[in-house]
């Protein structure tokens, strides 16, 4: 409802919703044992519900309009998932799918829903949880890993450009090979 009343106020102040981008995320990472419902269900209801909310609210207007760009921040841990991030890299795996479905269901209507995965993201919350993924991964030599702690990229450095270029994209996202971009590497 929250939602739907902030779109419509962005609407009547600014104007018509063409373009949105799904960024919010929490984490409440830990191994299932130790893990609450409650905690599950937080991270499921932010990551996952944010997206559904944002496009009940947006995607009326812009089927009128014929025209609309919806991106969808996943992460490249949502199909890499890591033993320790199951309730958020389930939760950006969903985040894929739904955008999947989304995208063929307006496959036609001058929509496109697209999903970007970067990699490791300088936030605050990385760097708070930075230690104890390390500690977790330690002894380095244990096993193979599929990611390393190289420097993160910086969010709005990396990911605006990404984010314009596929704002501008003039396909359906169903008619590429995938519609998942990754962002790997450094700034």
């Amino acid at each position: 409802e929250a939602t739907l009343e902030g779109c419509a106020r962005v609407a009547e102040e600014v104007g018509p919703v063409d373009i949105v981008v799904n960024n919010a995320g929490i984490t409440r990472d830990g191994v299932l044992h130790k893990m609450s419902f409650e905690d599950w269900n937080e991270v499921m209801r932010i990551n996952l519900g944010g997206c559904f909310n944002m496009a009940k609210a947006c995607f009326p207007g812009m089927r009128e309009r014929g025209w609309g760009r919806v991106i969808n921040v996943a992460s490249g841990t949502g199909s890499a998932p890591e033993a320790h991030f199951g309730p958020y890299s389930s939760s950006k795996a969903a985040m894929i799918a739904f955008t999947v479905s989304l995208s063929k269901a307006l496959s036609g209507t001058g929509i496109t829903v697209n999903t970007l995965s970067p990699g490791i993201t300088a936030t605050e919350a990385f760097d708070r949880n930075l230690p104890a993924m390390a500690a977790r991964s330690a002894p380095w030599t244990n096993r193979p890993r599929r990611c390393c702690f190289s420097p993160a990229a910086r969010p709005a450095t990396s990911m605006a450009p990404i984010c314009g270029w596929m704002v501008a994209f003039p396909g359906s996202s169903t008619d590429a090979l995938s519609n998942s971009f990754i962002i790997r590497g450094t700034p």
